[in-house]
């Protein structure tokens, strides 16, 4: 089944649980943009519709591993990049989010603007738009999509940088679904991390980033086949590091990031 040379491993869970995924006859995985705009949300009566989300915090020199283990099990997923090189990774000195779109898995943006806008006095929206176009012309397409990201230091400005776009029509921002309130992505009747699903996991338990699902080992599988329906929607959401249990070997320097 593998077909390429990986210096890393998944761990036991994430292993565990794409090797559940990959049952054709049991799940039917989607990537964010083919659920929500593609096929509108539209249910398969015989089937759980999984939709797969990976926000690539830090570990960006992974995400080729990790496309290439999903591949292996047959899965694809939407990845999203985080565009501020000062604080996270230079994703534009790299191949790695063509290559992802080359691999068959969605690539998306993962917006800090907000942040940029409290802390630099910048204006974010506007950083915003300029970095969907760059991110696009880096790939060679329009991306579809963008999700704003998470982390202590907004939480501690008592903000998140889903303020920034959460009133927005995603045509205000050039793309086709993002999470906001008027979009077809985030359900407007929950909270601002909540798909419109019937079910959702996250490898985000408050705990440190490297630890997550691997802290409780049995935790995804266990929900997923407890709540998991056919005729229903799972939406899961994980963080490229935390698939790999020697992530800090080999670190790849070279995209300006620190190993966490």
């Amino acid at each position: 089944m593998k077909n390429y040379d990986s210096k890393w491993k998944l761990t036991k869970v994430y292993k565990n649980l794409f090797e559940e995924l990959s049952n054709r006859d049991k799940y039917e995985c989607r990537t964010v943009y083919e659920h929500y705009v593609v096929h509108e949300s539209k249910p398969i009566k015989d089937k759980i519709i999984v939709i797969l989300r990976v926000d690539v915090d830090n570990g960006f020199h992974l995400t080729e591993p990790l496309v290439n283990y999903m591949n292996d099990f047959g899965l694809k997923a939407s990845h999203y990049f985080l565009t501020h090189p000062d604080r996270y990774y230079d994703l534009w000195k790299s191949d790695i989010p063509k290559n992802t779109l080359k691999m068959g898995h969605e690539v998306g943006l993962h917006s800090d603007h907000y942040y940029d806008q409290l802390e630099l006095g910048i204006d974010g929206l506007t950083t915003l738009k300029n970095d969907i176009k760059r991110l696009s012309s880096l790939i060679g397409e329009p991306i579809k999509g963008m999700v704003h990201h998470g982390h202590p230091a907004i939480n501690a400005k008592g903000t998140t940088n889903w303020e920034l776009t959460k009133e927005l029509n995603s045509f205000e921002l050039g793309l086709e679904y993002h999470d906001g309130l008027r979009s077809c992505y985030i359900d407007p009747k929950t909270d601002r991390w909540k798909p419109k699903c019937d079910f959702r996991l996250s490898d985000y338990l408050g705990l440190p980033s490297s630890l997550g699902w691997n802290y409780l080992p049995n935790y995804p599988l266990s929900k997923l086949k407890k709540f998991g329906k056919k005729g229903e929607v799972v939406h899961i959401g994980f963080h490229t590091l935390n698939a790999f249990e020697n992530y800090w070997e080999s670190w790849d320097v070279k995209y300006g990031e620190k190993v966490f």
